[in-house]
């Protein structure tokens, strides 16, 4: 039987074969949190919006290296970055496909990555914004071969 136990001494997180022997102990598995200690099994999945990196300790964790403030570190897991989606029990954030892009944080299943906006293009995967606009631009202030050729056939007239 599996039990979970801690990743510092004592504390929630990681897991044992054995109930009375913290050497037996690993750590809480990817897409699950463990938030109680000697547990059998983890707590549950990470939330959806979420992935949890594996010892998580609880299920919608927010990474943050930054201790000060009394802030607490979190390097178990982070909430959904633009770009991708995390279902319920993420151990990976999955990037939008190719032709589709997500501007928001904490999405958490495919519907969240929206098809690219008429006249633009996406190209590529993990999007946060279209990659541009699809079409011919000119600048007037710039005379070009193409413009040139451009402004002979829009002003052209029969005879």
């Amino acid at each position: 039987m599996l039990k979970y136990l801690a990743i510092q001494f004592l504390s929630a997180g990681p897991f044992s074969t054995h109930q009375d022997d913290i050497t037996d102990c690993m750590p809480c598995p990817a897409g699950y949190y463990c938030d109680q200690r000697g547990a059998t099994e983890p707590t549950g999945q990470c939330s959806p919006g979420h992935v949890c990196f594996g010892s998580a300790l609880i299920p919608d964790p927010i990474f943050n290296d930054d201790p000060t403030g009394n802030k607490t570190i979190i390097d178990f897991g982070d909430q959904c970055r633009s770009g991708h989606y995390c279902p319920a029990g993420s151990s990976n954030m999955i990037g939008c496909p190719r032709g589709t892009y997500n501007p928001d944080r904490g999405k958490s299943d495919l519907s969240s990555c929206l098809p690219c906006d008429p006249g633009y293009y996406c190209d590529g995967t993990n999007l946060t914004a279209p990659t541009g606009k699809v079409g011919l631009e000119i600048n007037i202030g710039q005379l070009t071969a193409n413009s040139f050729f451009f402004d002979l056939i829009v002003n052209w007239q029969p005879n």
